[in-house]
């Protein structure tokens, strides 16, 4: 019909991307049923959390203690946030 509405005045923030923690605890290997410490990683960034990622779920907010009762190789992944911004994971 030809009508056009007044046009809406918007803005938006590029922001850049979050570098990934550093991660504490190198890779690992423990004997079957050895008792096993909590994963480490470090923020790199003033404000971020931590994010923990385990053979596919996550995030969590607690870092992981790897299970030694079950043979196998098991994946750790850590990431860092700040706000609604997430760095790439980092494989322990």
């Amino acid at each position: 019909n030809g009508c056009i509405s007044a046009p809406l005045d918007t803005s938006m923030d590029a922001i850049p991307t979050l570098p990934p923690p550093s991660i504490n605890t190198p890779a690992i290997s423990y004997c079957q049923n050895e008792t096993a410490t909590v994963l480490s990683a470090t923020t790199t960034v003033a404000g971020a959390i931590l994010q923990w990622y385990q053979n596919g779920s996550g995030p969590s907010a607690t870092a992981p203690t790897p299970a030694t009762t079950t043979q196998g190789i098991f994946k750790f992944y850590a990431s860092q946030k700040v706000g609604f911004c997430e760095s790439n994971v980092c494989r322990m």
